[in-house]
């Protein structure tokens, strides 16, 4: 509950920061190219259905042949690693053009685009720089092969920032309201990530839903930084740059 309750403190007062950053920077976005909110969720909705099913599948193929070893089945070769992102847009990107919809609607724009350049790059220091483990012994420990996971964990991170900030949470923003959305679409992408829990970490059934539970905070601060700046360059460089720490 301690580590909880500390992480819920630094990421609290990162949502402050990129309150301030994006007033401070002039960047006063707002959800472009969304005419037809309930006709578009329905796209979204079965475009999330596909994209979480082919994820599944991938997972329950790994686990019948290695079990739960720890080992992203999706880390391996460039091809694979390559995947990630084609896994978490192509759907989605289906039915934006099937609906007319611009890539702005998903973030995909040059608005706010160095204002997103500057949040994001202050969201990386700060991933890195608060995840436990300290600053310096991180620092130390990046080799080649660390260095490597980057490219990885931006894949993971551009794919997914896509799919649950860009994609889905614009959507149900325009659905259900700015406040609603956010926590719809952080929570979705909690339990998006029940399945690596269970089929790959090897958690049980409860502990892969506490483990996925722990993700909300972050999650809704990366909803909050593309609700501020509709633009997926800062929350996909801070996801990178999270992960990325975590790992070494």
């Amino acid at each position: 509950m301690a580590d909880f309750l500390r992480q819920l403190g630094i990421l609290t007062g990162c949502a402050l920061v990129v309150w301030a950053l994006s007033r401070i920077l002039g960047c006063n976005a707002c959800i472009l190219g969304i005419s037809r909110p309930k006709r578009s969720i329905a796209f979204a909705a079965a475009a999330a259905v596909v994209t979480f099913g082919i994820t599944f599948a991938i997972l329950i193929v790994h686990h019948a042949r290695h079990g739960a070893d720890g080992h992203d089945p999706m880390m391996g070769k460039l091809w694979t690693q390559m995947l990630v992102p084609v896994i978490d847009i192509v759907p989605g990107a289906i039915a934006m053009f099937l609906l007319r919809e611009p890539p702005a609607s998903a973030g995909f724009t040059r608005r706010c685009l160095w204002q997103a350049v500057v949040v994001g790059a202050v969201l990386s220091v700060a991933a890195f720089y608060l995840t436990p483990g300290g600053f310096w012994h991180r620092i130390a420990r990046i080799n080649a092969s660390k260095s490597e996971l980057l490219l990885f964990f931006a894949f993971v991170g551009f794919g997914e920032e896509f799919l649950f900030r860009g994609f889905l949470q614009n959507r149900l923003i325009a659905w259900l309201g700015r406040w609603w959305g956010l926590a719809a679409a952080s929570a979705i992408m909690a339990l998006a990530h029940v399945p690596h829990r269970l089929l790959i970490e090897g958690f049980g059934p409860w502990q892969s839903f506490v483990e996925a539970a722990r993700l909300l905070p972050g999650s809704l601060l990366l909803g909050w930084t593309m609700l501020r700046l509709q633009n997926l360059v800062a929350p996909a460089m801070m996801h990178a740059f999270l992960d990325w720490s975590v790992s070494i």
